[in-house]
């Protein structure tokens, strides 16, 4: 399982090595949001917010259109 330095490191790596890519800025914060999930489910320290059925789609097309890079 990817940590959340590791996540940033793999971006970073792809950043790089594929300078032709696009990839969102806002895909560093899906590492944070992970991290902080995780350490809530660990920790039980706060409450996990829930995502809105508004902001599920955002990021659904959002991740779409990150794969279409690669196919």
């Amino acid at each position: 399982m990817l940590q959340n330095g590791q996540i940033r490191n793999l971006l970073c790596t792809i950043k790089l090595n594929l300078p032709k890519i696009h990839l969102d800025p806002a895909l560093s914060n899906v590492a944070n949001i992970f991290s902080r999930s995780r350490n809530t489910a660990i920790h039980y320290n706060e409450v996990i917010p829930i995502p809105s059925r508004d902001q599920n789609i955002m990021v659904t097309f959002a991740m779409r259109e990150f794969v279409r890079q690669f196919i």
